[in-house]
């Protein structure tokens, strides 16, 4: 079995050679349930499996998100996220999605982490993922082995470098690719020299969209005296609009008002680590936050773009660890 997963701090993607899906990154312990919910509708989401000799159970994906309260949600927005029992989970939880009736076998599994932390973490990473793993999801058994030789570790900024290059032949051969990639929490950017990566021009900074609904809460409580939720927020900011006292409003010419000033931090970021070959090179914008944030980065950089369509971004990155695996494993 051949999987891609890409385990973010809002979604979760996966992909296969037969199919492909996403579901909210949300997990918790299972609560108890009250006769006002039907555990069959939720088994499907209960990952169960052993962790340092200790039995963990958690509910996951929009199950999560329906039964569980804010506060008993694991938090997501932190940079020790992808070594968390709970990441293991939805990584889990995945695997069982693309193989609904079990597997029992080897894996190869490509997977990414965030530019900002790969250098300190990928090997820290491989140690507990290239292991055997044995869990169930919704009392479906699975075991599954994952060896050194068959785990792909890649920062999530390259995703979107595979992804461009597999989709545009000779593109890899362009002297200079920039890659900006806006997470939920993080935003990672890497410069690609002529088909090599530049580990020294590649970083990321804790910006993403998990800081955009917090301005827009705050810039909705300042201006219109009502609190929402970070949940709600989201929501609008992905419709595009809210409603508010009962008035649905635009947040069309809202949101550049807000992403700017965080943009500012990304420009003189990449301006101090890229310096004038930003003004060159084909600079593609990814990731779940990056509809938000594309006119922003064209106000430094015109020529910059979306790898693909707003409507396809979230999945741009683990189809591009899919491909980048694919391309390995025949090399």
């Amino acid at each position: 079995m051949e999987i891609a997963v890409d385990v973010g701090s809002g979604l979760t993607k996966w992909r296969t050679a037969d199919g492909s899906a996403t579901f909210p990154s949300v997990v918790g312990a299972v609560p108890e349930l009250s006769d006002s919910f039907s555990v069959v509708a939720v088994e499907s989401d209960i990952v169960e499996f052993y962790c340092q000799q200790k039995k963990e159970r958690y509910l996951v994906g929009a199950s999560a998100d329906a039964l569980l309260d804010d506060g008993d949600f694991k938090d997501t927005l932190t940079s020790d996220w992808a070594h968390s029992p709970e990441y293991r989970a939805l990584l889990y939880r995945a695997i069982a999605d693309a193989a609904p009736d079990g597997y029992e076998g080897p894996l190869t599994l490509c997977v990414g982490l965030p530019q900002k932390y790969f250098s300190k973490d990928k090997e820290r990473a491989r140690e507990r993922l290239a292991c055997h793993h044995s869990f169930s999801v919704g009392g479906t058994n699975y075991a599954v082995t994952i060896s050194p030789e068959s785990l792909y570790i890649i920062p999530q900024s390259m995703g979107v470098f595979f992804y461009h290059t597999l989709r545009n032949p000779g593109s890899a051969k362009e002297e200079l690719i920039g890659v900006i990639d806006v997470g939920t929490f993080t935003t990672g950017y890497s410069l690609v020299n002529k088909g090599r990566f530049d580990s020294q021009k590649s970083n990321g900074l804790e910006l993403g969209i998990a800081g955009l609904t917090k301005v827009t809460q705050a810039y909705i409580a300042r201006e219109h005296n009502l609190q929402l939720p970070s949940g709600t927020i989201t929501k609008g900011l992905t419709a595009g609009r809210l409603r508010i006292h009962k008035k649905v409003v635009s947040l069309k010419n809202i949101i550049p008002t807000l992403v700017d000033p965080m943009m500012d931090e990304l420009r003189d970021e990449l301006q101090r680590v890229w310096g004038d070959r930003s003004a060159t090179a084909l600079i593609l914008v990814a990731g779940g936050g990056a509809p938000y944030v594309l006119k922003s980065i064209q106000r430094y950089w015109p020529h910059a773009e979306l790898v693909a369509p707003a409507n396809e971004s979230a999945a741009v990155i683990v189809d591009g660890y899919f491909g980048y695996m694919a391309a390995a494993a025949q090399q």
